[in-house]
């Protein structure tokens, strides 16, 4: 269990030239995230992979399920390719607001989940909720492998919910 009463921050590194980190906060509008990533090449497989899971407690592992959903964020490349998120596995999305920007070290986006937008999902707002990330790091070179650091998952994540983090 993480209780959030205050931002929580969690570094997830990959090697010294890559990193990341992930700061959840919660507000009275919804949910905050801070993704930041050390990187001199942002590449167009750079992505995060965020897992949420708003099913009640006791029913939250397995398949997902209305209520439980992943969203693939692209950091921003450059001034002219903002950051930008597209669904990825599960049954419903909920609208999410992304911005960010690049630097030459790397790229700083937020993501915001509106309390309303779960509300659609789940019909009130939830006491918890499961939570895990995938930072995917790639520095564009042809037969490179897309290197996966995981925070609270797997490499299944983007299939089921095998024990995510409980956020309260």
């Amino acid at each position: 269990n993480v209780v959030l009463k205050a931002a929580q921050t969690w570094p997830l590194e990959i090697d010294a030239a890559h990193s990341g980190s992930v700061t959840l906060q919660t507000t009275p509008e919804g949910l905050t995230l801070k993704l930041t990533t050390k990187d001199p090449t942002i590449a167009p497989l750079d992505r995060w992979d965020l897992f949420f899971d708003f099913r009640p407690f006791d029913q939250r592992y397995g398949l997902y399920e209305r209520g439980v959903f992943q969203a693939q964020i692209f950091p921003a490349k450059d001034a002219k390719t903002p950051a930008s998120w597209v669904p990825g596995t599960g049954p419903v999305h909920p609208s999410l607001t992304v911005s960010g920007t690049c630097e030459t070290d790397g790229t700083t986006t937020t993501v915001q989940l509106s309390w309303a937008e779960v509300k659609k999902l789940t019909g009130k707002p939830p006491s918890s909720f499961g939570f895990a990330v995938t930072l995917n790091s790639h520095d564009g070179k042809a037969k490179e492998d897309v290197v996966q650091k995981y925070l609270f998952s797997d490499i299944m994540a983007d299939g089921l919910n095998n024990g995510w983090a409980n956020i309260q």
